[in-house]
């Protein structure tokens, strides 16, 4: 097996580890456990801040239960101690040691280097991939890249008013995120988007645009000595580049690119939400297998 110093894992929040203990329908997953607060890690342990926004929340109502009670608790949950801030700090730190990235990094015995973000569109992840290489081109001959394509429709967009680019998700959403990022009226952004989606867009030629994006970042990181996988997370398609290494999935009930449609044929419970933990752990044993297969030798 090659041995690499770092895997750098980039797409959207399927690569990032989102919502892996949350439902379709955002609420809390009944398998999450919470971690031990003496157990996190100091970055994952609530500050005062965070301590602060929980008091306003139990004076409101509002907080999140996960006791066995139907009832619900008061203020804090009794039967834990563990209040809303200090659950959102520790789902953060359960998917960051659960998803596929940390698992294969753990496999590899290499250090995980996840620069994924929640809404990603795949010029986003080209994006910060190139910036990244841009900073750490040293360490590119001792890294595999694993890139988790996304949705087709997302768009990296770019706000004057915050000088900063901004996530809108599909095309046909997001409108008031939008217009508060640019600084403009939500009736401008519909319109906007309402012309680009009759007069300039066609999904074939977006699929051709981020084939391309792969061959020139594949191009780059061979050069530089590195490898690359791409794999189509929340990317629906069986459009790849057969020159590039694609991850196909192979199993009894699935054959084809696609990390959705793999969840959906072998796991009947799933509720299309986002990947859960036992998906994230399998995804790190198919990427395991096809690094070693594909990587294997010291030469390739």
């Amino acid at each position: 097996m090659k041995e690499y110093k770092y895997i750098v894992a980039n797409g959207c929040s399927y690569t990032q580890g989102g919502s892996m203990y949350t439902t379709a329908e955002g609420n809390l997953r009944k398998d999450f456990v919470p971690t031990p607060i003496e157990e996190l890690p100091i970055q994952y342990q609530c500050t005062v801040e965070d301590l602060a926004e929980q008091e306003s929340l139990k004076k409101t109502n509002n907080y999140l239960c996960i006791c066995e009670s139907d009832e619900k608790c008061i203020g804090v949950c009794q039967s834990l101690q563990y209040g809303l801030s200090q659950i959102k700090k520790d789902i953060g730190y359960q998917q960051s040691i659960n998803r596929y990235s940390r698992k294969l990094a753990d496999k590899l015995n290499c250090e995980e280097i996840n620069i994924a973000t929640g809404g990603s569109s795949n010029d986003r992840i080209f994006r910060r991939l190139f910036n990244w290489i841009g900073h750490n081109e040293e360490k590119v001959k001792d890294s595999v890249f694993v890139i988790g394509l996304t949705h087709w429709a997302r768009k990296d967009l770019y706000s004057v008013n915050l000088q900063d680019y901004i996530i809108s998700t599909e095309i046909w959403q997001d409108f008031d995120y939008i217009a508060e990022d640019v600084n403009c009226k939500r009736e401008e952004v519909e319109q906007w988007r309402d012309f680009e989606l009759k007069y300039l867009t066609d999904k074939d030629e977006i699929e051709k645009k981020v084939m391309r994006e792969c061959v020139l970042f594949d191009s780059l990181i061979t050069q530089l000595g590195g490898d690359v996988v791409f794999f189509n997370g929340l990317r629906i398609s069986n459009i790849v580049h057969p020159k590039l290494n694609f991850l196909q999935f192979d199993s009894n009930h699935y054959k084809g690119y696609n990390w959705v449609n793999f969840i959906l044929k072998n796991d009947s419970s799933w509720d299309q939400g986002h990947p859960l933990k036992q998906h994230h752990h399998q995804m790190a044993d198919i990427l395991y297998e096809f690094i070693n297969k594909t990587f294997g030798g010291d030469e390739h």
